[in-house]
């Protein structure tokens, strides 16, 4: 299987920051050995802030109080 092939079959991880940095290397095996430092930096940042970053969670509506209470 070609690169270009296995990029296009990345899976989604849903999250569209992680996407996005993934999907900026797709590319990394034919950019110059001297470029994979800051590409592999670049994406180690956004997996790290999006790790650091506690996930919306939905507010519940309050629980109706029983007749009576």
């Amino acid at each position: 299987m070609s690169q270009d092939a296995a990029a296009d079959q990345q899976p989604a991880t849903g999250l569209t920051e992680v996407d996005e940095a993934l999907a900026g290397l797709a590319d990394l095996g034919r950019r110059p050995v001297s470029e994979h430092p800051e590409a592999l930096s670049a994406v180690h940042e956004v997996l790290h802030q999006t790790l650091q970053t506690p996930p919306a969670v939905p507010q519940r509506p309050p629980m109706p109080r029983p007749p009576g209470s």
